[in-house]
């Protein structure tokens, strides 16, 4: 049974390019596997049922239209469809020098594409793999803080989670990136483990409280929320007896007894 793009596979491949563009701007119809599917969750689906000849081609196709992105002003919804594909795609060794050339003069490609598709290309480049070093992104961040802080904090954890935290407190006061960072520390803490993890919780508590207000609640709610169980103590257990009073007789034992008992 033939695959939902099977016309790519009878395609030449300055066809694909042609169609291609068309279905990414919507003006092709692209079949869906449900209804809010995004056309380019779609065309990366299919595209494993096409032929050798026909994905290659599709694959460059992609990776044409993503190089056309260095110049002219495209359509928000049409670079980042493009943006996903790509990543969806992992075109990685011919994409990665594409989207390193464009991140590497943000105000020229903000005059042409806006803020907001930067942040769009930079997340390309991050999910490709191309995680470069911390000073690549505080870099880039420094342009943008308001606008960069996502991308950045989503690299600097890839990149070394403890030494992550020293950004957190640069972070600008926005609830929506106090959500982020909380994530962000929630995914790290699940790859330590024991006095590895205590550790890093440690740190993320004292370096919340150099956080601005929003920043500093929502890893306050983390750490609360992800608290390991307390041990009772002594006095817990004693406080607990004196509330509910002496065990029935036939539940008491005496030390001997639980040996026996072991």
């Amino acid at each position: 049974m033939p695959g939902p793009l099977h016309i790519l596979d009878a395609m030449p491949r300055e066809q694909i390019v042609t169609w291609l563009a068309d279905a990414l701007h919507g003006k092709v119809h692209v079949p869906l596997e449900y209804h809010d599917q995004p056309v380019s969750g779609a065309i990366s689906a299919a595209s494993v049922t096409l032929g050798d000849i026909a994905r290659r081609d599709l694959h460059s196709a992609a990776i044409k239209l993503l190089a056309d992105l260095r110049t002219g002003k495209p359509k928000h919804a049409y670079v980042s469809s493009l943006l996903r594909l790509v990543t969806e795609l992992e075109i990685r060794d011919a994409a990665i020098p594409i989207l390193r050339e464009l991140a590497s003069d943000i105000p020229a490609l903000k005059k042409r594409l806006g803020w907001e598709l930067c942040s769009d290309v930079l997340f390309a480049q991050l999910n490709l793999r191309d995680l470069r070093d911390a000073n690549y992104w505080l870099a880039i961040w420094e342009q943008n803080p308001r606008c960069f802080s996502p991308v950045t904090l989503a690299a600097l954890f890839d990149l070394d989670p403890m030494a992550a935290l020293d950004f957190l407190p640069k972070l600008p006061d926005l609830a929506n990136l106090g959500d982020l960072a909380a994530l962000s520390l929630d995914y790290a803490a699940d790859n330590y483990q024991g006095h590895e993890r205590l550790r890093f919780r440690q740190v993320s508590a004292k370096t919340a409280q150099l956080c601005k207000k929003q920043i500093r609640e929502a890893i306050e709610t983390w750490l609360e929320e992800t608290a390991p169980p307390a041990t009772p103590s002594g006095r817990n257990l004693a406080r607990l007896h004196d509330a509910l009073g002496p065990l029935p007789e036939s539940y008491q034992r005496t030390p001997a007894k639980l040996c026996e008992a072991a």
